[in-house]
């Protein structure tokens, strides 16, 4: 399985998890386990996206406003940039975090559009402090099983994913590396110069 594909199936796999997930009837987001934060958040995705009355800067606004709630872009933005998080300024630090959301919206809204019917299982989860993992099991066409292993963290505000894996890849990984190397090269405003061109093309 090459990079790419892995990333679009992470990308595909992650929003059927969240999107068709059933949440459980009462659940509040100040009890809620790990396991209840997947199944509530981004139910109504799925909704959105097939319902013709939508257009599509709509679903795509719904689509932003779930990721924007379902995933710590704090974490994960330091986590991405790590030893380069120190040498950006304040103002890049926070358009590195706008842009990596809507890279991921952008990533998220390409996948589900070219989606088929899926059957999501959500299974144990395992809570150590403030980090939990919750495993899903994505069933897509033709009876193929995707094991996906969601990353939370626990927040003022509930917890949040912020990282997915399968086989052992990491969506942060990814990432990291992606960004890492032009960094590495050309500097945190490299970076952003190239996740704008990305977004914009």
């Amino acid at each position: 399985m090459t990079r790419t594909a892995s990333c679009s199936l992470i990308l595909g796999s992650l929003l059927a998890a969240i999107t068709l997930a059933t949440p459980r009837p009462g659940a509040g987001q100040g009890s809620e386990s790990p396991a209840e934060m997947v199944r509530r958040q981004l139910v109504t995705v799925l909704q959105v996206l097939d319902d013709a009355t939508q257009d599509a800067a709509s679903r795509r606004a719904v689509l932003g406003d779930r990721i924007a709630r379902s995933f710590d872009f704090d974490d994960m933005s330091q986590s991405i940039l790590a030893v380069h998080w120190k040498d950006a300024t304040d103002s890049q630090r926070a358009r590195f975090r706008s842009l990596l959301r809507v890279t991921l919206e952008s990533k998220s809204l390409s996948v589900m559009r070219k989606r088929t019917t899926e059957i999501v299982t959500v299974g144990g989860e395992r809570i150590r402090g403030d980090r939990a993992t919750v495993i899903v099991t994505v069933e897509r066409d033709k009876g193929i099983d995707i094991p996906l292993l969601l990353k939370l963290k626990r927040t003022v505000d509930g917890w949040k994913i912020y990282d997915a894996s399968l086989e052992g890849f990491s969506l942060l990984q990814h990432f990291r590396k992606h960004y890492a190397e032009i960094a590495a090269s050309e500097g945190i405003a490299g970076v952003l110069a190239h996740m704008e061109a990305t977004l914009a093309g």
